[in-house]
């Protein structure tokens, strides 16, 4: 049937001189664009999953830190409480250069530096001592950014190191403050050693520790045996 040039095929019309086309849903071309698709993504995703791989691999790899290029030879941080007779020792010559530190009473403070040798900025997070140090922390851990002019120019470390970015070739100055106890063996054969401070510091995603000796030249810190009490045999305390 036809109404003014239109065909009526079953219930709806179409225009006249042929019919609406199929649509193809399948065949070759159509399964050769699917899997050429579907390879494509799949090349993208193993590319960008390597990639991931190295990077991670490279961040994880990646120690920068060391220790700084200010030194001092007493460890006391000028304008701070400092240790007192602390001085260079050589009981273990053998071990490399030594820092001894009597007994002592109340909190001082130890001088540190701390670099950054690699090309990336990474996070200081925080300083911390060695598990079963017989030096403790007595507080917040505070550091500040040299200002050159030698020890006289170190400027006061009146910020808490927490979270600190440290850039490349950078250098930060730290004030450790510490305790010790008051009594120790007063005999060369019971020694104990401090051989270096802990500084936790994030990069990228990758949390690291780095164990970090007091100068430049690996210095270990040495003391007495930590054990005793005033008037015992062979016991020396601090006055």
């Amino acid at each position: 049937m036809s109404l003014g040039g239109v065909k009526v095929h079953g219930s709806w019309p179409g225009s006249e001189g042929g019919e609406r086309r199929p649509i193809r849903t399948s065949g070759p071309w159509l399964r050769f664009r699917y899997w050429r698709w579907r390879w494509l993504v799949t090349t993208i995703l193993v590319i960008v999953a390597a990639a991931a791989s190295v990077l991670a691999l490279l961040a994880n790899n990646y120690r920068p830190l060391s220790y700084g290029e200010d030194w001092i030879s007493t460890l006391a941080y000028p304008g701070l409480r400092a240790g007192q007779g602390i001085r260079s020792d050589d009981a273990f010559a053998a071990n490399g250069p030594e820092i001894y530190v009597p007994p002592q009473r109340g909190t001082f403070y130890l001088f540190a530096s701390i670099m950054n040798v690699g090309s990336r900025a990474v996070i200081v997070e925080k300083v911390s001592l060695p598990r079963g140090s017989p030096l403790t922390l007595a507080g917040p851990v505070r550091y500040a950014r040299p200002s050159g002019g030698g020890t006289s120019g170190i400027p006061r470390p009146n910020r808490i190191l927490h979270n600190v970015r440290l850039g490349s070739d950078r250098e930060i100055l730290i004030a450790i403050p510490v305790r010790s106890r008051p009594c120790a063996q007063n005999r060369n054969s019971f020694w104990v050693a401090v051989r270096h401070f802990d500084v936790s510091y994030k990069f990228l995603f990758f949390h690291h520790v780095a164990a970090l000796p007091w100068g430049f030249k690996d210095d270990i810190i040495i003391m007495h045996a930590p054990v005793g009490k005033k008037g015992q045999p062979g016991v020396f305390c601090a006055k």
